[in-house]
């Protein structure tokens, strides 16, 4: 039986449980890896908590725990309550978000972003938000600019000029973090953990669902990469009609956004149908470590994949999650590693010198 808990932070700092908890899902998706990234979202519903219902209110910070295993962190944004005949018959819905929504609320004036490091302009959105948001190991230049937005369009921008991830931790013992991960930094990141379609053993966990997908919005057959105040670089195939993915960045110079249009073309041209997504639930592991999978830096972790004889090598792009009392099902978003086949040295999947390209 699943064991799922919602703490709710009171006005001393400490957190309270909510009693009466049913269900609880956890959205950590984004639809195609050229969106932008966006908070994750959490919704829970039960009867009204009988031990401190007066903290359910806008803003409050939340977190699930389900199973052992915190889940969600973030703050309250919408309460539904539902009142049936009798109080017995009540119930409440809450959503929260996660702490980027908090990034996408601010809007920061004049900030001077004078370095051409990414790391460094994203230390000045943290500075200028008072948010912890920074970055690691990137690899493009950006220009200088003084800014006036919202800080989370920046931040966004930063990642697409730098082809990165956007990740969160912490938040219930330690103060939450938003890091934005440079390409250098998640590539080729391996993990114990494996899926299988078969009889699982060691780390491998059983699905139960695979998807394999030739989604329209993840197939283009041209490139254009526009960084601002620069002349925008394109990279066609010749055929009729293109298909032509378009990118706004922040590429310090048009040779570094060139490249990244080549990369961009060869990352997408592939029309084939590729594993997207796969489900399973904890109750069909012999040992679940479903839930060490699911966290939200695991994202751009590679991954096997065995499906019908086959191992396939995947990329985790984002998760669900959804709890109820009788099992708690995860769905994991992935993007197959031969969309992300760029070179990288000593790696058994990227570093193939004849089915890889160079990154830009």
């Amino acid at each position: 039986m699943t064991s799922a808990y919602i703490y709710i932070k009171d006005t001393l700092g400490t957190w309270q449980a909510q009693n009466n908890v049913q269900t609880i899902s956890i959205d950590r998706t984004r639809p195609f890896l050229t969106d932008p990234f966006s908070a994750a979202r959490m919704t829970y519903t039960g009867r009204i908590s009988t031990s401190s219902p007066d903290l359910v209110l806008m803003g409050n910070e939340i977190y699930s725990k389900i199973n052992n295993i915190t889940t969600f962190v973030g703050r309250i944004t919408d309460v539904r309550i539902d009142y049936g005949f009798v109080p017995d018959e009540d119930t409440i819905t809450v959503t929260a978000e996660s702490s980027i929504a908090e990034l996408g609320r601010i809007t920061i004036a004049n900030v001077s972003l004078s370095s051409t490091s990414i790391i460094d302009q994203v230390d000045a959105i943290a500075t200028a938000t008072g948010i912890d948001v920074f970055a690691s190991n990137t690899s493009s230049l950006v220009s200088t600019q003084t800014y006036t937005g919202n800080a989370l369009e920046l931040l966004n921008k930063l990642n697409t000029t730098e082809y990165g991830f956007i990740v969160e931790f912490g938040g219930v013992t330690t103060p939450i973090q938003i890091e934005l991960i440079g390409r250098d930094n998640w590539r080729g990141s391996t993990t114990i953990y494996s899926f299988t379609d078969d009889n699982p053993t060691g780390y491998a966990q059983r699905y139960d669902k695979i998807v394999f997908d030739s989604a329209a919005d993840n197939y283009w057959t041209a490139a254009r990469v526009e960084p601002e105040g620069l002349t925008g670089q394109q990279v066609i195939s010749g055929t009729t009609p293109e298909r032509v993915l378009v990118v706004q960045t922040l590429d310090q110079n048009t040779t570094q956004a060139l490249n990244y249009a080549q990369f961009l073309k060869g990352l997408y041209n592939k029309q084939a149908q590729t594993i997207a997504e796969i489900s399973a639930t904890d109750v069909q592991q012999s040992t679940n470590y479903l839930q060490e999978i699911a966290r939200s830096t695991n994202l751009g972790t590679q991954y096997q994949v065995e499906f019908r004889g086959t191992t396939y090598t995947a990329i985790l792009v984002g998760f669900k999650i959804t709890a109820t009392p009788e099992q708690v099902r995860y769905t994991f978003q992935l993007s197959p590693a031969d969309i992300n086949d760029y070179l990288t040295l000593n790696d058994t999947i990227f570093g193939k010198l004849d089915n890889n390209r160079l990154g830009f």
